[in-house]
């Protein structure tokens, strides 16, 4: 089972619509006005009578009313029966001997996420009512609540409508203690599959059809290859014990990309669906797989002027709406794979996360020396190079939100190395190489 996290309710959930009301408005309800305290900016602390604080000022924590002085005004809700998530796991596994120090393990690993959290809009509207037709882009007519709530926008409304699956096979080879060598090589081929990867995800492209979300997932990996591996050199007695206690430690990491979305998102304010939501996809015609992010990003071609005109764009562009967007916005193509604007008023055909990153391919090595010193003691010296052959590594786009189409400068700009996304960027894997040496006493 999983606790809500409290940024689950108070953060937003990384929605791309306007920001909602919701319990992250709730005020402190401590007023303002208390009396100085004696002490200077380098106090460690401070006392504050009791007496001195009134907690009634702030007015109720949950009103009654909505305050919608600003209309239409956008609103959280919470699902009156939400359920916490929970995962199902199994697998099956099958252990094979193949020499006495040898041995295989081939297995099945299985799980599914249930009641997942997310965040979908119940107010959107709906681009082809003929009241949003009718007033073209100003949205409100055409949501669902707009008869009995004509003040209400947006409603970011959380709720269990999400689930998630994974699917692994796993093959383990162990080799234990042969003529000094002990080594563990793993294999992984897997798919994971979600509607939602992170708690506090954006909401679906069409809210109405959140289904149509279901994809791989953020941290999907097809195919993953380690060895760890130990080596004892063999050793030979004299010379002051410099040709004793030698011993090589590896680790091999392989892996496929990850998968990134597209998103043409509130970063340039382009509401091409006329929803509001800001979580417009683009059309793919072609394989995605041939596009390939890089540090100048997805080649983009200008339809300002036939000079950066693109045929294959235009060929896919195959009614007026299309071109009409295709002008506005300009096409990405790559490989005989084009990726062109939806017509106002439609959503994309493009599913979530089509694209995948770069594949991480890093080799940690470490030497170390033991010499015993008696029986009981003993002096390690260790020298550890992390990326040993400074194999250059980088994470997706969507680490830095280079998502964006209608930003054709950053759109597919890959500008971050793993250890750096992940707030390591000392010694974090996928970094540039780094050495590390160490004296251990053992006794």
């Amino acid at each position: 089972y999983e606790i809500p996290h409290l940024a689950v309710f108070l953060g937003q959930n990384g929605v791309n619509n306007a920001s909602t009301a919701g319990i992250n408005v709730i005020p402190t309800a401590a007023s303002t006005g208390i009396p100085g305290a004696n002490g200077t900016i380098a106090a460690s602390a401070v006392n504050v009578s009791g007496s001195s604080l009134n907690w009634s000022l702030a007015g109720p924590v949950f009103n009654t009313s909505i305050d919608c002085s600003a209309t239409p005004c956008d609103i959280l809700g919470v699902d009156q029966n939400l359920r916490t998530p929970y995962v199902l796991t199994w697998n099956v596994n099958i252990q094979q001997a193949l020499t006495s120090s040898t041995s295989l393990q081939v297995g099945y690993v299985g799980n599914r996420g249930v009641k997942l959290y997310g965040v979908r809009d119940i107010n959107q509207v709906d681009p082809n009512s003929p009241a949003e037709i009718a007033c073209g882009n100003c949205e409100q007519p055409g949501r669902p609540f707009n008869t009995r709530f004509p003040y209400l926008g947006f409603i970011n409304f959380l709720g269990n409508d999400y689930t998630s699956i994974y699917h692994g096979l796993q093959a383990t080879l162990t080799q234990r203690a042969w003529k000094g060598l002990n080594f563990v090589a793993g294999y992984t081929w897997a798919h994971a599959i979600d509607d939602v990867s992170l708690n506090r995800a954006q909401q679906p492209q069409d809210s109405t059809r959140p289904g149509l979300e279901r994809a791989s997932g953020d941290n999907d990996i097809r195919h993953r290859l380690t060895l760890a591996l130990t080596y004892e050199l063999p050793g030979r007695s004299g010379y002051a014990h410099m040709l004793e206690g030698w011993q090589i430690n590896s680790i091999l990491t392989v892996q496929t990309g990850a998968p990134w979305n597209i998103d043409d998102g509130f970063q340039n304010g382009n509401d091409i669906s006329f929803t509001g939501e800001f979580s417009d996809r683009w059309n793919i015609i072609g394989n995605p797989a041939r596009i390939k992010p890089s540090f100048t990003g997805v080649p983009y071609f200008d339809f300002q002027t036939p000079a950066t005109q693109n045929s294959a764009c235009l060929a896919a562009a195959t009614t007026p709406a299309l071109q009409a967007t295709l002008f506005s916005f300009g096409c990405y193509a790559s490989g005989g794979t084009v990726i062109i604007p939806p017509a106002f008023g439609t959503f994309g055909t493009a599913g979530r996360n089509p694209f995948r990153g770069p594949r991480l391919d890093n080799l940690d090595l470490s030497i170390v020396k033991t010499t015993k010193i008696s029986e009981r003691v003993s002096v390690q010296l260790r020298g550890e190079f992390f990326n040993v052959l400074n194999h250059p590594h980088f994470m997706n786009p969507n680490t830095l939100g280079y998502v964006d189409p209608s930003d054709p400068s950053t759109f597919g700009v890959i500008a971050a190395t793993p250890d750096v996304a992940a707030a390591n960027p000392v010694i974090g894997t996928g970094g540039p190489r780094n050495i590390q040496l160490g004296l251990k006493f053992r006794f």
